[in-house]
């Protein structure tokens, strides 16, 4: 009875602590124009890596919530700022980059 146990805390603690990575497709990226798009770092917010998708401009406080509660948990890096970050597009009413 001792091993399940021990398993069903790993379980939780993992669970608890989530994942470092988002995913724009987790947001809305619907979109009319390119006004609607805001561009967000995808993959491990705690990359040292640039802005290379977009959701719709609707989402940035839920997206931004979500990326501070990522880097929170286990992030310590410091990164240098990118160097030129791609614009926000809608494409056939999805929000994307070029």
């Amino acid at each position: 009875m001792r091993i399940p146990a021990l398993l069903l805390g790993a379980f939780v603690l993992v669970a608890a602590c989530g994942s470092s990575s988002l995913a724009a497709d987790d947001y809305d990226q619907s979109c009319s124009t390119a006004d609607d798009c805001v561009t967000v770092l995808t993959g491990d917010q705690c990359d040292c890596a640039c802005e290379s998708g977009s959701i719709n401009k609707r989402e940035s406080a839920r997206y931004a919530s979500d990326a501070a509660k990522a880097k929170g948990r286990s992030c310590d890096k410091q990164c240098s700022p990118c160097p030129a970050l791609p614009v926000a597009v809608c494409n056939s009413g999805t929000c994307g980059t070029k």
